[in-house]
């Protein structure tokens, strides 16, 4: 989706972060969606007849990057003192917040 987005030109930084398995940085992927799903066209030129299929085909693609890494297999080892910290907290419930605050 990156040479769709911003031309024919890959940074090598983006061949770095192309290797799998990653945690994906989900604010640049939710900024390219919205600047897909809003800036571009819906209809090619001034016509409400011809379909802009670029723009599906570049949601396609960044949507199809996601669901390839979701289905990577991560090698995650548990670190039981983080799990411990969160497990400090308190229990929270929304609906009970939401009550609270009416």
């Amino acid at each position: 989706w990156i040479p769709l987005l911003f031309g024919s030109q890959i940074d090598k930084q983006y061949e770095f972060i192309k290797k799998k398995p990653i945690v994906p940085y989900l604010q640049t992927y939710l900024t390219n969606i919205y600047k897909i799903i809003n800036k571009e066209d819906n209809f090619v030129g001034n016509s409400t007849n011809i379909i802009n299929f670029s723009k599906s085909i570049k949601l396609f693609k960044l949507l199809n990057e996601l669901r390839e890494i979701q289905q990577e297999k991560y090698n995650l080892l548990p670190v039981y003192q983080i799990q411990q910290f969160f497990h400090s907290f308190p229990e929270y419930h929304y609906e009970t917040k939401v009550r609270q605050n009416k």
